[in-house]
């Protein structure tokens, strides 16, 4: 059993050329447990169950940024393949209309919540190429929905050096209307 609580705080007075930060006037907390399982079964070598929480505050007066609740188990099987389902609550709160370039979209200041979902296979990591790949879906896009293909691939030249390559597909889907995005 793991378990972890993490707490950021970033003052309105921060000064941003001492370094980059998503935002000030920031406080962050989060909260992870994982277990892991190896059960008796045969074919498989072990269960990690995870669960997580985030929420995000104003520093200065309390206020909710988002929060997100997200639930993730993944399973090992005794050759090396690795399965992943994934799935979360999220809010986020925009303060401010901002444009969205991606989908030319201007996001309303407001309150956006939904679902994540995330499935993934990979091949063993003794695996020479080894492989991966994910889809991920989400209806806490900002009033619409966002979707992402991801794969991935390494080949291994010996113990130290290896290369790794991968590719992300992304569309978002708002009124009915889909837009690709790299």
């Amino acid at each position: 059993l793991q378990m972890s609580l993490i707490q950021r705080y970033i003052s309105e007075d921060f000064d941003p050329s001492l370094g980059f930060v998503l935002r000030r006037d920031f406080l962050q907390s989060r909260a992870r447990t994982q277990v892991i399982l190896r059960p008796e079964a045969e074919d498989i070598d072990r269960i990690h169950l995870e669960v997580f929480g985030n929420v995000d505050h104003r520093a200065t007066d309390g206020g909710c940024l988002g929060q997100v609740v997200r639930g993730r188990a993944q399973l090992i099987h005794r050759f090396g393949w690795d399965f992943i389902v994934n799935a979360a609550f999220k809010e986020d709160v925009v303060q401010d209309d901002f444009e969205l370039s991606a989908a030319d979209r201007t996001i309303e200041a407001g309150i956006y919540r939904g679902t994540q979902l995330r499935f993934g296979i990979g091949s063993p990591n003794n695996l020479i190429p080894r492989g991966y790949i994910e889809y991920r879906y989400s209806n806490a896009f900002f009033g619409g929905q966002l979707h992402e293909a991801y794969a991935e691939g390494q080949l291994s030249f010996g113990p130290h050096l290896y290369f790794i390559a991968d590719a992300t597909q992304r569309w978002f889907v708002f009124d009915g209307e889909t837009t690709n995005a790299l």
